[in-house]
């Protein structure tokens, strides 16, 4: 009896392309994307951090500073006094080069004056 031999497959000759050189190298490349990468944790960290801290600040002010423009990240204590009955507020006034610890009296709705609050008649 005869035996076939299996013959095995011819094998193609193919031929191998060069590689076109790469503009980076490997490391360079991989250093890149890690710092890409490390940029946008950054940014989104911020995104989801500055709401977080804007809300704490304004927890800790009074709901007359939570709206002023321009806003305020760090809150201010506010001064005021009794003229009158009133709770005024008191203002750091700049006049002729010296500043005033003046109060403010609203005189109708459109106008408003400072006044001294040690002699609230005298308008400034």
């Amino acid at each position: 009896m005869a035996v076939a031999k299996a013959e095995a497959p011819s094998v193609a000759k193919t031929q191998v392309r060069a590689r076109p050189r790469l503009l980076f190298g490997k490391k360079l490349r991989e250093r890149v994307n890690q710092v890409v990468s490390t940029l946008f944790i950054l940014l989104g960290s911020v995104v989801v951090m500055v709401p977080i801290i804007w809300m704490l600040s304004t927890s800790l002010k009074l709901r007359t500073n939570v709206a002023t423009i321009p806003p305020e990240w760090i809150p201010v204590e506010v001064e005021r006094v009794k003229v009158d009955g009133q709770d005024v507020f008191l203002y750091d006034v700049p006049i002729d080069g010296q500043t005033r610890v003046l109060a403010a009296k609203q005189l109708d709705p459109t106008r408003t004056a400072f006044f001294d609050p040690a002699n609230p008649s005298q308008i400034i």
